[in-house]
């Protein structure tokens, strides 16, 4: 498997830009399945990149993208930075 280190790097927007405290959120990304970002969501987590917290059991398993508590770490923003350093060219 290609990482898709535009995906990354959406996630790690998404998770700027939605992250409330204590609050759930239902995590889409244009143009990608939620199968796909379940895979990434899990990578970027054992990366330290991200933490997330499923409000209920097993959404993971069943590629289901809501109710999750995101949160982009320290790691994660060092990431983001190198990436837009590295000027990744966008898909859309």
């Amino acid at each position: 498997m290609k990482r898709d280190m535009e995906l990354v790097r959406k996630i790690l927007e998404f998770a700027i830009e939605h992250y409330i405290p204590f609050e759930d959120v239902e995590i889409t990304i244009d143009g990608y399945d939620a199968k796909t970002i379940c895979l990434y969501l899990a990578m970027l987590k054992e990366a330290g990149f991200i933490d997330m917290k499923p409000v209920a059991q097993n959404h993971m398993k069943a590629n289901n993208l809501r109710n999750f508590i995101l949160r982009i770490t320290w790691k994660g923003y060092e990431l983001l930075e190198s990436l837009s350093d590295a000027s990744i060219p966008s898909k859309s």
